[in-house]
This record gives C-alpha cells, structure tokens and sequence, in this order.
C-alpha cells in the first residue's frame, strides 16, 4: 500500500478542518507535541477523553517513524492511563522508536503536565510499508 499525506490527518493535517492542527519538533530521537485540551475535547466534565490521550500518543509514535524516513502505520498499540488530564492544563506528548525488527518498529509515547508528571504511556508496533526504508 502507497501511504501518502494528503494534509487531512486529524492530529498534525493543516486541511482538516475539524482537526487540531498540532505542530511538532523534533528533540533528537523524539517527536514532541505540545495540546492543551478545552471544552471540546472532554469525555466526563472537565476531562480529556481517553480515546484523544490515545490518539496524541499514537501520532507521536507514527510522526517519529515518518520523521526518520519509516513511513509505517501502527498495528497495535497498549495505553496505560495514569492520571486524568483536566481541561485548560498543558499536556506535552513525546514519541520514540526503540527498536527495530524487520519492517517492525517496536515504539514508544508518554503524555506528561508541564510539571512533569506522566498521565499516559503507550507502546506500539509499527509497520514499514511496502515504501518506505526496508
């Protein structure tokens, strides 16, 4: 399959129009977003829903991988869930690869406050498409 960026990706997409729009950097082997979560984006009142913590956690993992030419999509992923977020609070999500096996990347992401403090950690496999650095 020809994966291909058509700028509609819901996290990082500039053509999205319901998306977030999130920038990304680079710090060395990771990928860093920074979201802060409003009204919109609550499961239970004042709360970042789950199912968009997973997702900030799974565009970190895919970005690094298509930042270090692997253009892969995950095919599994496990989240752990430590804290609640509260709307209105910072979150900072960094994503890295820690090994690779084949077109297999092994991945990891956490989601912290800005105080530090770890919300969420994921880890994914990934795999390298038929296009990408095998």
């Amino acid at each position: 399959m020809q994966l291909r960026d058509d700028r509609m990706c819901f996290v990082c997409g500039s053509e999205n129009p319901i998306g977030l729009h999130l920038p990304f950097v680079l710090d060395g082997d990771d990928c860093v977003m920074e979201f802060v979560p409003g009204k919109a984006h609550e499961g239970w009142g004042e709360i970042m829903h789950g199912g968009l913590i997973g997702t900030l956690l799974d565009e970190a993992m895919t970005r690094i991988c298509w930042e270090k030419g692997f253009p892969a999509v995950t095919a599994e992923m496990r989240i752990r869930f430590r804290k609640p977020v509260k709307t209105g609070n910072k979150t900072i999500t960094r994503g890295r690869i820690q090994e690779r096996r084949g077109r297999v990347l092994a991945c990891s992401a956490e989601m912290a406050l800005e105080d530090g403090t770890i919300v969420a950690t994921a880890t994914a496999k990934c795999v390298i498409q038929a296009d990408g650095n095998q």
